[in-house]
């Protein structure tokens, strides 16, 4: 027997699986895209922009230390906002802040953006990470399917990438 949940406050019946794939491009967004893909981008950039080693790295480093502002301040963030609208936000922030790195050459505004966006993304994942346990919690049964699932979407952004 199918499994199903009302999603929403329409009372819109959705099926577990499809709710958390869904879900998962949330992963994709936050760890596939945000920090995979621009992985890829950061040997072209570095030759392109005249970094040193030193500074490339501390692109990522900044996103790092965004991922762990972020990680620390979603559960703050969740005492007061739901993980929906809260997955929302991050992802609309991730996206923008992703767009801005193309409008600087300079390394000061670029390293403000990694950080950003690493805090953003890291609210994008702990929010669709809780919605998609809450959903396993609902269907035990396939509890470890729907968690797989939605992690597996950082996989699905990185083959994006």
């Amino acid at each position: 027997m199918e499994t199903q949940q009302n999603n929403g406050p329409q009372g819109v019946r959705a099926h577990p699986v499809g709710v958390v794939l869904a879900l998962s491009l949330g992963a994709a967004v936050s760890l596939g895209i945000t920090r995979f893909a621009y992985a890829l981008l950061l040997p072209v950039m570095r030759d392109d922009l005249g970094w040193s080693y030193t500074l490339a790295g501390a692109m990522n480093t900044f996103n790092a230390l965004g991922y762990l502002l972020g990680a620390l301040a979603t559960p703050l963030l969740l005492r007061r906002v739901a993980p929906g609208p809260l997955l929302l936000a991050g992802a609309v922030l991730a996206t923008l802040f992703m767009a801005l790195s193309g409008f600087f050459v300079d390394a000061a505004p670029l390293l403000l953006q990694r950080l950003l966006a690493g805090v953003a993304s890291a609210v994008i994942f702990i929010a669709g990470g809780l919605m998609a346990a809450r959903l396993g919690a609902l269907d035990v049964g396939r509890s470890g399917l729907l968690l797989g699932l939605y992690y597996g979407g950082t996989g699905w952004g990185i083959s994006a990438s």
